[in-house]
C-alpha cells in the first residue's frame, strides 16, 4: 500500500481501508463476545430467562415487568449485570446501545476506516499481522491526521538480498522463546531450595544471567532480521517543521541520483509520499548497514514500480548505502528547527493471533517506553466514547481539541486498590520485597488483596470490577 500510494494508483484511501480491515480482522471474535455481554446486561422478560414464558401486551409487544431478584442463602452481594448497565440510570444505558448498533453491523462499515481520527494526537496504533505461512509480517501505523504506512516485509529479505546468513524464521523464534519460559520456570522453581547453599546461588544466577542474554539475543534478532529499517514504525514520532519532509524527499532523490538511479525529470521520479517520510524521519544516521540495505531496496523497488528500469546486479548497494546515510546525516545536521519527539506518547498493539505470542514490548525500540496492548481500534475508541459519555459530551468528537484532550486521562481512586502477590508461593524474595509495604497500604489506605495463595474466581472478578487500580 505503500508503493500504491506513492505511485498514485490507489490513494490515501485505499491505505485507510486496507489498515483498518487488518484492524478488524483481529477482532472478529471479540466482536461477538461483546454483542453477548451486551445482551446479559440488558436482559428483559423476552431474553432474560428461558425457563419463564414470556410476557407479552395486547399488541404483541413485550411486558416491561421488572425482575424480581432470587432470594437465598446464596445470593451474593455482588453487581449484577442488570445493574450495571442500570446504573447512572439512561446514560449508561444509551451508551450500551450505542455500542450494540455499532456492533451489530454484519459487514465492514466504511465508516470504520475513519476511527482513528476520534483518538488523541499523541496516540499511535500500530497493528501487526503474520502471514497464515509464517513467511512475512504485514505492518501497519495509523496516526489521527495522518496517512497510514502498511508495509509487508519478508522475514527471508536478507537471503533475497545476498545475504549469506542464515535465515531468522518465525517457527526459530518461538521455538527458542518457549525454550527460554521453560527454562526460567525451572530455574525459579529450583531457587526455592538453595538458599544457604553458595555454590547452588552461584550457579543459579550464572544460568540466570545466561538466560537474560539469551532473551536479549532473540529480541534483538526479532528487531533487526524482521523489522529491519521499519522499525522506525514502532518509533516515537518527530514533530516536524513545514518543510522539513520535503526536504528530507529532497535528500533522499540525490543520494540515489548519485548512483544514476532514476531521471534527470522531476515528474518521472518516485515521489514518497507524506506517510513513508514521517516513517523514514526516524532512521538514526548511525543505524546498521543492513537497515539503509532495506531502506535502498525499498526505494528501488519503488523506483522499479514507478516504471524506471533498473538492473539490480549493476547497482552498487555499497556505495549507495553510503550516500544514503551521507543524506541523512546531512538531513540531521542542517534541519533548522530540528525535529522533536511527540511528548506524552502511548504506542498502542493490535496483534493477530500469531504475532500475540511474541514479546514486541522488548524489543530495543520498545523497551522501556509506554506501550499498551488492544484487541483492536474499536475497542479503544469504545473507551474513549464512554470517557465522553460520562463527562456528557457527544459519542462522535468534532474537531475540537480542547474535547479530545479532555478524555486522555483517567482518574485513579489511591484508596480503590487490589493487589496480588506470590499466588504459588514460589517467589519467597519477592514476597519478602513488597509483602510488608502491601500489608501497610492495606492497614493506612484500605488496600485489599492476596499474598501467598491463588485468589478464586470470584475474587478475580470482584478485583476487576470493583477496583480503579489492580496490582
Amino acid at each position: 500500500m505503500a508503493f500504491q500510494s506513492s505511485l498514485g494508483k490507489q490513494g490515501v484511501e485505499g491505505a485507510v481501508l486496507t489498515a483498518a480491515l487488518l484492524d478488524y480482522s483481529n477482532a472478529t471474535t471479540l466482536r461477538r463476545e461483546m454483542l453477548d455481554a451486551i445482551a446479559n446486561k440488558d436482559k428483559t422478560k423476552l431474553g432474560g430467562d428461558d425457563i419463564i414464558w414470556p410476557a407479552i401486551n395486547e399488541d404483541g409487544s413485550p411486558c416491561s415487568k421488572p425482575i424480581k431478584k432470587p432470594r437465598g442463602l446464596f445470593v451474593t452481594d455482588e453487581p449484577s449485570e442488570r445493574e450495571d448497565l442500570e446504573s447512572g440510570g439512561d446514560d449508561m444505558r444509551k451508551y450500551w446501545d450505542f455500542i450494540k448498533a455499532k456492533y451489530s453491523s454484519p459487514s465492514f462499515d466504511a465508516s470504520m476506516a475513519q476511527q482513528i481520527s476520534l483518538l488523541p494526537k499523541h496516540w499511535t496504533v500500530v497493528t501487526i499481522n503474520v502471514t497464515d505461512d509464517k513467511t512475512a509480517l504485514i505492518v501497519s501505523r495509523q496516526r489521527p491526521d495522518h496517512p497510514p504506512v502498511i508495509f509487508c516485509l519478508p522475514l527471508d529479505r536478507r537471503g533475497r538480498e545476498g545475504d549469506d546468513e542464515e535465515q531468522f524464521s518465525y517457527d526459530d523464534a518461538l521455538e527458542e522463546f518457549t525454550s527460554i519460559i521453560e527454562t526460567s520456570d525451572r530455574i525459579t522453581h529450583e531457587g526455592v531450595n538453595i538458599e544457604g547453599n553458595k555454590k547452588a546461588i552461584a550457579d543459579w544466577w550464572s544460568e540466570r544471567t545466561a538466560l537474560d542474554q539469551r532473551m536479549r539475543e532473540l529480541l534483538d534478532n526479532i528487531e533487526f532480521c524482521w523489522l529491519g529499517v521499519f522499525k522506525t514504525a514502532l518509533a516515537v514520532p518527530n514533530v516536524h517543521g513545514p518543510d522539513t519532509l520535503s526536504l528530507l524527499r529532497s535528500r533522499l532523490d540525490k543520494a540515489f541520483k548519485r548512483s544514476g538511479i532514476g531521471s534527470d525529470k522531476a515528474s518521472a521520479r518516485p515521489k514518497l509520499d507524506k506517510g513513508l517520510l514521517d516513517c523514514f524521519s526516524s532512521i538514526s544516521p548511525k543505524c546498521r548497514d543492513e537497515e539503509l540495505e532495506d531502506l535502498a531496496y525499498f526505494i528501488l523497488d519503488l523506483y522499479q514500480l514507478h516504471g524506471t528500469s533498473i538492473a539490480l546486479s549493476d547497482v552498487d548497494i555499497d556505495t549507495l548505502v553510503v550516500d544514503i546515510r551521507n543524506a541523512l546525516e546531512e538531513h540531521t545536521l542542517k534541519t533548522v528547527p530540528r525535529p522533536s519527539q511527540m511528548e506524552d506518547h502511548h504506542m498502542f498493539l493490535v496483534l493477530d493471533k500469531n504475532a500475540q505470542r511474541i514479546p514486541w514490548e522488548s524489543i530495543p525500540v520498545l523497551r522501556g517506553r509506554s506501550v499498551s496492548r488492544i484487541p483492536s481500534i474499536s475497542f479503544l475508541v469504545d473507551r474513549i466514547q464512554l470517557a465522553r459519555h460520562r463527562q456528557g459530551l457527544p459519542f462522535v468528537s468534532p474537531d475540537s481539541k480542547s474535547e479530545i484532550q479532555q478524555v486522555d486521562r483517567i482518574s485513579v481512586d489511591p484508596k480503590r486498590v487490589r493487589y496480588v502477590l506470590n499466588p504459588k508461593g514460589d517467589l519467597k524474595h519477592t514476597e519478602k520485597q513488597f509483602g510488608p509495604w502491601l500489608k501497610r497500604m492495606k492497614k493506612e489506605a484500605g488496600w485489599s488483596g492476596t499474598i501467598g495463595t491463588v485468589p478464586t474466581e470470584e475474587e478475580m472478578a470482584r478485583s476487576l470490577s470493583r477496583s480503579d487500580l489492580f496490582m
